[in-house]
């Protein structure tokens, strides 16, 4: 009986064939769909004698992916890391600091899941945004003097067209002038927090 029901639990483990075999073709067709519309606008580029057009801008698409990834991916990971490591650790002396150390050990996988997801998520989220700004990119790497200057901040015109569009970019809608001032003041407040709670713990 024993024996029976330790097989049925190892059964249940795994999943089911099926899934995976639907997984895998809907993998398959996105992957299909995909390469045929890249593979189709590269033909159709090739024959109008514009390939170079297409490549600069997919390569520029991937840069710009790249740069939001790991901006956005540290922005999201380097507090949670850097919170973690400025915990108080010490030795419980009660047993209200014992519940917290069973708690803490109950969710540190999920916090180390957490940890590497979120970053993850984000990061891709912040380099699909900035990616679909190549134009202004490609505006902002390659200006052009219209010799004329504003008669108000003295900027050559030539700045609002090339270079203003790619400092209004996908930033704003990120919110990051608005996280990034208190990006600081949060880890400051977290790590004095943790701090204090460990100081009250050990008081007790």
């Amino acid at each position: 009986m024993t024996a029976q029901t330790q097989h049925t639990r190892t059964k249940r483990r795994g999943p089911s064939p099926l899934i995976l075999t639907i997984i895998a073709v809907v993998i398959l067709l996105i992957l299909f769909v995909v390469f045929a519309q890249v593979y189709t606008d590269v033909l159709w580029f090739d024959q109008a004698g514009f390939l170079q057009v297409f490549t600069t801008q997919w390569l520029t698409r991937a840069v710009l992916f790249a740069i939001g990834l790991v901006l956005m991916g540290a922005a999201v990971w380097f507090p949670l890391w850097f919170s973690h490591r400025q915990r108080p650790v010490y030795a419980p002396t009660t047993p209200r600091q014992e519940n917290l150390d069973r708690y803490r050990a109950a969710v540190e996988p999920l916090r180390r899941v957490f940890t590497i997801a979120l970053p993850i998520v984000v990061g891709l989220l912040g380099g699909t945004a900035l990616a679909a700004s190549w134009k202004e990119a490609q505006l902002f790497l390659h200006p052009t003097s219209f010799g004329q200057a504003d008669p108000q901040f003295g900027h050559d015109i030539s700045f609002y067209v090339f270079g203003l569009p790619m400092l209004q970019t996908r930033w704003a809608s990120w919110g990051w002038p608005r996280c990034c001032p208190s990006s600081p003041r949060s880890w400051a407040t977290t790590s004095w927090a943790a701090s204090a709670r460990g100081r009250s713990g050990e008081s007790t």
